[in-house]
């Protein structure tokens, strides 16, 4: 059995970004930045630092994107062939 990885870069689409804000189908390994938190967030880590990454859910572009083609074609619904 052969994996059906692809490589792809790739945009989330404009019309999807309201109904997928609170949860995008496309993942990202990640390290979180402290201007992208919350006040509540800031005062539980304290000093604590971010230097970690994290897999993180965005609806930003992404380059060179390695996801299996089943994955692909759920996350946006796509045909790929």
């Amino acid at each position: 059995m052969t994996r059906k990885d692809c490589e792809v870069d790739m945009t989330y689409p404009k019309h999807l970004h309201d109904s997928h804000n609170d949860y995008p189908l496309v993942l990202e390994k990640l390290e979180v930045w402290p201007e992208w938190l919350s006040e509540y967030q800031k005062n539980v880590l304290g000093k604590s630092s971010l230097k970690v990454k994290k897999l993180v859910p965005n609806l930003r572009s992404k380059e060179k994107y390695v996801v299996h083609y089943r994955n692909l074609q759920l996350s946006l619904g796509m045909r790929v062939s």
